[in-house]
């Protein structure tokens, strides 16, 4: 106690004196704001000494290791959050940014960098604070502070509930404001909180965490085009995460998905997506490439726009007679809305079509096809012709 309070006493006569300087010179412009918060913060000066070496020493380090000897640096950089200052916020998710880059981490943050006390400290009071100022305010950035800290925890989202349902609850008031920029950068949060999921193959895949991820995505939130486009593109996310288990979630996933942007069979009143604004009809025929079209895809295929690709179609070929009538609404749909005279959707739509035939033709010669599933096929052949 007696050596933190002389080094607190030294730190006010330094800093009064010298309010640009630190004990090995200044401090990057960037980090102004958060250096001055540290500084006139009460925090224990032995970490606030290592923080503020790690600063001066920027240009060269660009952060500090994510490791357990550096949890109580991750703890003061996350409380101070609670400031409720832009410059500084932004400065924590600069600083925080970078140790998630200093060095490779495929599996995500070491669990180590935070004990309960940090944990409850995110729970208890970061997220409600995140929750408040968004309310409040609307804005945007607060978003990007949550995307840290779901990054930063990595695997400690993938247990138990009072965690990950505390950090739920600011990006569920985003997806409740009427406003269509706070929608849209809620589903890139979303995105970030597939990306933690993925971290652990059997926590994606899992039937409770799926149907999680595809809960907003299945609400009418978007009202508009771009704010569509961008469920579009967490919905897509997903679905490439998923990959080559994309069969076993049909019924949450996929189905959902080709109803999302062709709309559902029975209901004639409503307007898909791809109907209502004209530039989902490539990302969506894109995404059906992908879906039906059989492997290896055709190297004359026009670039997608999709970002990423499945390894394999998402249906089995029992899937694709079994759920044949929401295949062909979703086929035909798009049929419908391709010119000929554009060659290079031609072109994917014949490689759609051409998918559906062949895992029909399987079907057919493992003696697993229904009459119901012939009915579909033949009855679609007759539209198309």
């Amino acid at each position: 106690q007696l050596l933190d309070s002389l080094l607190q006493e030294n730190y006010k006569l330094l800093f009064s004196t010298h309010p640009s300087m630190s004990e090995n010179g200044p401090y990057p412009p960037e980090l102004e704001a958060l250096y001055d918060a540290l500084i006139h913060s009460d925090y224990d000066a032995a970490i606030k000494s290592r923080l503020l070496n790690s600063f001066n020493n920027w240009e060269e380090t660009k952060g500090f290791k994510l490791c357990e000897s550096n949890k109580d640096m991750v703890r003061v950089l996350l409380e101070l959050f609670l400031l409720n200052k832009t410059k500084v916020s932004r400065q924590v998710n600069l600083v925080l940014t970078e140790c998630l880059e200093f060095e490779e981490l495929s599996d995500g943050p070491p669990t180590v960098i935070f004990d309960t006390s940090t944990l409850d400290l995110i729970r208890q009071k970061v997220m409600p604070s995140f929750k408040d100022y968004l309310k409040n305010t609307k804005d945007t950035e607060i978003l990007e502070h949550w995307n840290l800290c779901v990054k930063l925890l990595g695997k400690h989202l993938h247990s138990g509930a009072g965690l990950i349902n505390g950090l739920l609850m600011v990006v569920e008031k985003a997806f409740k404001l009427a406003d269509g920029m706070v929608i849209e950068a809620a589903f890139r949060s979303w995105m970030v909180l597939m990306n933690n999921f993925s971290l652990s193959p059997d926590i994606l895949n899992s039937s409770k965490r799926v149907k999680l991820l595809t809960k907003p995505l299945q609400v009418n939130n978007a009202k508009t085009e771009s704010t569509l486009r961008q469920k579009f593109t967490a919905w897509w996310h997903l679905i490439e995460l998923l990959g080559s288990n994309n069969h076993f979630h049909l019924e949450t996933v996929i189905l959902p998905f080709l109803t999302f942007c062709y709309g559902p069979k029975t209901d004639y009143t409503s307007i898909s997506p791809v109907k209502k604004h004209s530039s989902m009809e490539k990302p969506c025929l894109d995404s059906l490439v992908q879906i039906l079209a059989s492997r290896p895809l055709s190297s004359g295929l026009p670039k997608s726009l999709l970002a990423g690709s499945l390894p394999g179609p998402a249906f089995t070929t029992e899937q694709v007679v079994e759920y044949a009538d929401q295949i062909f609404h979703a086929v035909l749909e798009a049929t419908s809305l391709v010119k000929p005279s554009n060659r290079s959707e031609v072109v994917k739509l014949e490689a759609v079509w051409g998918g559906v035939a062949k895992m029909f033709l399987e079907a057919a010669k493992a003696d697993t096809i229904s009459h119901t599933g012939f009915q579909h096929y033949f009855s679609d052949m007759k539209t198309l012709n």
